[in-house]
């Protein structure tokens, strides 16, 4: 099973970035991960939200294939715990799924078309983190996840 996380938007803060490419480095360990950046539609005065969610859905939808297993970060979806979500992960290899698809949205989230495309709707906190942030916040609970089912420690950071 591999794991594509496609997000609109790319890192702009250098401490993202290292903490990017800190998770990503751990994770090949233990499975491929990819990371498609939609360019994010300009917010301008004149477009409305819904046009910018629409636009922003034509892109992900590109991106996503019948047999990837969408998941959406959404503040509305499930809320597991880290030892939940490893065993999440578990059962989706037990059940052949070539690719666990994560989408991020921006600073807008989502359009319904996606959410509705998805598979599982997943929170990663009760709390509101901006869009940037999320990324090395999966991609880290993606590493402890892992690092659960092998039955390692997790590396100190």
């Amino acid at each position: 099973m591999k794991i594509k996380i496609i997000t609109v938007g790319s890192p702009k803060h250098d401490f993202v970035k290292n903490a990017v490419i800190h998770f990503q480095k751990h994770l090949k360990k233990y499975t491929s991960v990819t990371i498609d950046e939609i360019k994010p539609e300009k917010i301008m005065p004149h477009k409305l939200k819904t046009t910018i969610l629409e636009n922003e859905a034509n892109a992900i939808l590109k991106r996503i294939t019948p047999s990837d297993y969408i998941i959406v970060l959404d503040d509305a979806g499930k809320e597991l715990s880290s030892r939940e979500f490893s065993l999440f992960l578990t059962e989706s290899s037990n059940r052949s799924i070539k690719y666990l698809t994560f989408i991020i949205g921006g600073p807008f989230g989502l359009d319904q078309s996606i959410k509705e495309a998805a598979r599982m709707k997943l929170s990663l906190s009760k709390m509101t983190f901006s869009h940037e942030t999320i990324l090395p916040i999966l991609l880290e609970q993606l590493y402890r996840a892992f690092a659960i089912l092998h039955n390692e420690p997790f590396a100190k950071y």
